[in-house]
């Protein structure tokens, strides 16, 4: 399930994770889905370097947070109540 916007989009990866694409990178991020007030945690640790061929390129912490702030009006969009860790 994809969430586009103009310049970024999330997808759900199962159960499990959230993979989130802007200008041609993709960054793989470790999520859970839950039962009960909150659907899905979501683990801010877990955004450390983007996907082949850009995997030797660390993300700085300012675009960690944009990357946190996209996702999260992404999948709030949709109604889905999320945490971070």
């Amino acid at each position: 399930m994809f969430f586009r916007k103009d310049c970024y989009k999330v997808k759900l990866r199962g159960r499990s994770g959230v993979v989130y694409e802007e200008g041609g990178k993709t960054v793989q991020i470790e999520a859970e889905m839950l039962a009960g007030e909150i659907d899905m945690v979501i683990y801010f640790d877990s955004i450390s370097s983007w996907q082949p061929p850009y995997e030797n390129e660390a993300i700085p912490l300012d675009e960690k947070n944009r990357i946190k702030e996209n996702v999260t009006v992404a999948l709030k969009e949709k109604g889905l109540a999320i945490e971070w860790e």
